[in-house]
């Protein structure tokens, strides 16, 4: 079923595969989102989850960033967070929970161009330049997602789906031309989920919740409305 959306206009093993269809984006995207801004009182989280996170299986490990759930209390499993934590619906973790549905509502709400719009919603083996992405549900198969930044170190993509994210087992990022991991951000309507032994890239804020299956890495931050399951031996790295 095609993606339909109101508010479009018209218009840590990286591997390098053979470049596929590059599709052109019609905005440019170097000024759309302000990291630090748009995440407000959560730029400090690299986990933040309103009802719970499960810490699953063998040691799962957060770097560079902290991990916090509000308004729910419940932080259980075997973990390793690298600054500090985690918070507990504490002032912090609170404001993240507001910081967290704006931050949600502003990248969800940015214009997506009618050339933009999917026709497809698998992602695997393509290569994408900058720019505001749209489709009813993404999913990457067992292959390569190249970003290519075209010499911009500022560029960004900004992925929005009005149901699910869905990534197989051993899915790759390229990132290219300056392209950066903390100028890839996830918008999803529903649910992500993210297969085992992937690489994935970018930072995730889910209206429902995450799972990350054993053995996957994430250079980006996740945060979700509901909870977030990590199922072992997952690092994850704020960029």
């Amino acid at each position: 079923m095609p993606y339909t959306c109101g508010h479009c206009f018209p218009t840590k093993t990286f591997l390098i595969l053979n470049a596929g269809v590059v599709q052109l984006a019609e905005t440019n995207t170097s000024s759309l989102v302000n990291g630090t801004s748009v995440w407000g009182r959560c730029s400090g989280y690299a986990v933040h989850a309103g009802t719970a996170v499960s810490f699953n299986g063998a040691l799962t490990m957060v770097h560079n960033g902290s991990a916090g759930v509000s308004p729910g209390t419940s932080v259980t499993g075997s973990y390793s967070i690298g600054s500090g934590g985690p918070d507990l619906n504490n002032a912090a973790a609170t404001d993240c929970a507001s910081d967290k549905n704006t931050a949600y509502q502003y990248l969800h709400g940015l214009l997506c161009p009618s050339s933009n719009v999917l026709p497809s919603s698998e992602l695997g083996g393509q290569t994408l330049l900058p720019g505001v992405w749209c489709a009813n549900s993404i999913s990457i198969s067992a292959s390569t997602l190249t970003l290519n930044g075209t010499g911009d170190p500022n560029a960004e993509w900004i992925f929005q789906t009005a149901t699910t994210l869905i990534t197989a087992t051993a899915t790759l990022f390229l990132l290219q031309q300056g392209a950066q991991a903390k100028n890839v951000y996830w918008a999803i309507g529903s649910s992500a989920t993210l297969g085992d032994h992937s690489s994935f890239v970018g930072q995730i804020i889910a209206h429902v919740s995450i799972s990350i299956a054993p053995g996957t890495t994430v250079l980006g931050r996740l945060l979700a409305d509901a909870a977030i399951t990590f199922a072992g031996n997952n690092n994850i790295t704020l960029p």
